[in-house]
């Protein structure tokens, strides 16, 4: 119903929506990979969780994942990741004390 209308203002205003080119993106931060922005505390409980999974039969990681995380320490202090690092809503603390 509304694509008609749409890709009229589309056309009369020369927009470009839905044709971004990737090599417009430029990226200028040199950012360590995840297992690099991990902190210990974040570390720890990543393989923890994993170990506990992997002994009831269940693996939310690739083998090459976890080793990757088990091998790598925080690259710089200043580089880690804020906040909860998982989709884990119980690894933050305003969701547990919301509910």
């Amino acid at each position: 119903m509304m694509r008609g209308p749409i890709r009229f203002i589309e056309s009369s205003c020369d927009c470009k929506l839905n044709k971004i080119d990737i090599s417009d993106i430029e990226v200028d931060e040199e950012i360590p990979v995840y297992q690099q922005c991990l902190d210990e505390d974040d570390r720890s409980w990543t393989i923890e969780e994993e170990n506990l999974l992997r002994s009831y039969g269940l693996q939310t990681m690739l083998d090459s994942e976890y080793m990757a995380i088990s091998n790598n320490h925080q690259k710089d202090k200043n580089d880690h990741l804020q906040g909860v690092h998982t989709y884990n809503i119980l690894r933050n603390i305003l969701y547990i004390t919301a509910f």
